[in-house]
């Protein structure tokens, strides 16, 4: 091998120790303000696992100023606005499949952070954070909530998950402002009963989009499953929006918003990886994105929904790794 060979491979190499060391060190950064959650030992390993992404309902950490809510509740911990279940199949599809807050499910006996344990109860899924979450704080996100929400959707829906993310108001407010906003369609009657949201379609910041998925009353039928497809149309345009960046000119911008995002989100172990990163982006980018939410039956229990039998397809494809029913 020539001398300029050799000089040749050394340089190679060494470029890629470099870029490796530079991508591990942007990880730890990323990362470094991040709660992470011990993975629950029946947690999914394969690479189709489903995920639970939860939006809790908090008015600490600086959420009360974006709910325009009074900062003294902060000893809410909060139940879940919003409950997602996630999946990637490489290069096929996103699927984000919403589960209605109002839903009706058995709650198992959960056990808190201080060692007590909630009574096994039938009430709404969303209350099951707030079960698990009621020995501690809620400027965090709590472990304990994470875990009973992840027991309850389970038991909903009879597979494990491969892991849960909670976020609060203030995270989703925080990834739309740093994509530089984004584009969401209102309708008339959306616009004047929402503050600030404009009739058409345009381009909005993280404060605006947030109120667009999240208000209720007075807002179309008033019903969670019309709020959900609001959530879900936020969903599509954050994703519509990361789409549309480029590696790698824009890599600072998606480590800083990852940073940012971090001190607003507790994950479980091993959610947040260079694998998944990478899976999610290619998909991105190949495959389609799917939001749908899990098919319900209204309940003579105070206006409530049930799952329905229908659901039942939903939960197989999940369990089985392979497509959605057709919405």
């Amino acid at each position: 091998m020539s001398k300029m060979v050799r000089r040749l491979l050394i340089a190679v190499v060494a470029v890629i120790v470099v870029l490796g060391l530079v991508a591990v060190a942007g990880f730890f950064w990323v990362t470094s303000g991040l709660g992470v959650s011990k993975r629950d030992p029946n947690a999914d390993t394969r690479k189709e696992a489903v995920y639970l992404v939860m939006i809790r309902d908090t008015r600490a950490g600086g959420n009360a100023d974006l709910l325009n809510a009074d900062a003294s509740a902060n000893a809410d911990v909060g139940r879940t606005d919003a409950m997602v279940l996630a999946r990637v199949l490489k290069d096929q599809s996103i699927d984000l499949v919403s589960i209605p807050r109002d839903t009706l499910v058995d709650i198992p006996a959960c056990e808190r952070s201080d060692g007590t344990k909630t009574e096994p109860q039938r009430t709404k899924i969303n209350a099951a954070y707030a079960l698990g979450a009621g020995a501690d704080g809620s400027e965090e996100a709590s472990e304990a909530g994470m875990r009973c929400a992840e027991r309850a959707v389970t038991w909903l829906t009879g597979f494990s998950l491969g892991g849960s993310v909670v976020l609060d108001s203030k995270g989703v407010e925080d990834v739309v402002d740093q994509l530089g906003g984004v584009e969401l369609c209102a309708t008339p009657e959306q616009a004047a009963a929402i503050p600030g949201v404009p009739e058409g379609c345009h381009m909005v910041d993280g404060q605006t989009a947030f109120n667009f998925s999240r208000a209720r009353k007075g807002v179309d039928d008033g019903s969670d499953l019309a709020r959900i497809q609001r959530q879900q149309q936020l969903l599509k345009a954050v994703i519509q929006q990361v789409r549309g960046l480029s590696v790698p000119q824009d890599v600072p911008t998606l480590l800083t918003m990852a940073h940012d995002l971090s001190g607003h989100m507790l994950a479980t172990e091993g959610v947040v990886t260079f694998s998944n990163a990478q899976r999610m982006l290619s998909t991105m980018k190949h495959g389609s994105v799917n939001t749908q939410t899990i098919p319900v039956n209204l309940s003579s229990e105070g206006g409530n929904v049930v799952a329905s039998e229908e659901a039942k397809a939903y939960w197989r494809a999940f369990s089985q790794g392979t497509p959605l029913p057709a919405s």
